[in-house]
């Protein structure tokens, strides 16, 4: 903690004052700081012609502090790690994924527990909207391999390793990993789905499902995933229907258990009923949208 203290005090006051805007209860002011922070560091970056010190502390910073407590931190810690790593490619989501796996802890209880939880999900979801997993939302090529696309692939299945961890750890965290499930999904191109299906994904997340009494998270899922990916079928994932249509009034015996569970996450509507609606109106606009705020 002392060697912490000391390090952020050789840097600048305007650069360390971003980290306490950051945690700000106020929405606009952390984004702000976000931003900011990630341009002050990339225009050190420019003028020194070389990485800055404040990068690398930047990062490891951000990663501790998703599970910080404090005020808005987690949502605002998130953003700019996203930010940081949309802009900074050369840091490696290797070197990020071990600064990660220093955060997990099994041991904690409480509110310790819940905001490391927290901190962890929120990293997910930072990692996936940093736009990293971009290239594998293009088609891949048939008989050629790519080992920069291999090692995505594979850092890509560990979260949604991680993100099966920590939903089953917790039935509060079902829901956001819900979310993040259907974004990390989002990042695919639909021809990946074999290869998803090889690495046991889809067996992964409904691992603990059964019919019979159905979870929201499997109707999410489902529905999304039908319509992410056209050789999906729910009987892959040991759910069978007897119409098609998944939000149809033949399956209304097997999707109740699913409603009904979804009416105890007051005063938030659960994602389940947006992705039914879209599903009845059978929009062809995605108007799946979240965003850190509302965790």
């Amino acid at each position: 903690k002392n060697q912490t203290m000391s390090s952020i005090l050789n840097f600048a006051q305007d650069f360390r004052k971003f980290f306490y805007e950051l945690a700000s209860v106020e929405q606009e002011e952390r984004e702000k700081a976000a931003f900011s922070l990630v341009n002050y560091i990339k225009e050190k970056e420019e003028s020194i012609g070389s990485r800055p010190n404040e990068l690398e502390y930047t990062l490891k910073r951000l990663i501790r502090g998703l599970s910080s407590g404090r005020e808005g931190a987690r949502q605002g810690f998130a953003l700019a790690l996203s930010e940081l790593l949309r802009r900074f490619p050369s840091i490696t989501l290797e070197s990020v994924f071990k600064l990660y796996e220093q955060q997990i802890y099994h041991n904690l209880k409480g509110q310790e527990e819940r905001d490391n939880l927290f901190g962890r999900i929120f990293g997910i979801l930072a990692v996936t909207r940093s736009s990293r997993f971009e290239p594998l939302n293009k088609k891949p090529k048939k008989d050629k391999s790519n080992k920069k696309l291999d090692t995505l692939f594979k850092q890509a299945i560990q979260c949604f390793k991680w993100i099966n961890e920590i939903e089953n750890s917790k039935k509060y965290l079902q829901e956001i990993c819900i979310c993040s499930y259907i974004e990390l999904f989002n990042q695919f191109h639909k021809n990946y789905f074999e290869r998803l299906q090889k690495n046991d994904v889809f067996d992964i997340i409904f691992k603990n499902s059964s019919q019979d009494d159905m979870e929201p998270k499997d109707l999410c899922l489902i529905l999304h995933l039908t319509k992410k990916f056209d050789k999906f079928n729910p009987e892959l994932v040991n759910f069978k229907f007897d119409s098609e249509t998944i939000v149809d009034s033949a399956n209304y015996e097997y999707l109740e258990n699913a409603f009904f569970k979804s009416i105890s996450t007051p005063p938030n509507i659960h994602i389940i009923w947006q992705l039914v609606v879209d599903a009845i109106f059978e929009s062809k606009e995605d108007k799946f949208e979240r965003n850190f705020t509302q965790f």
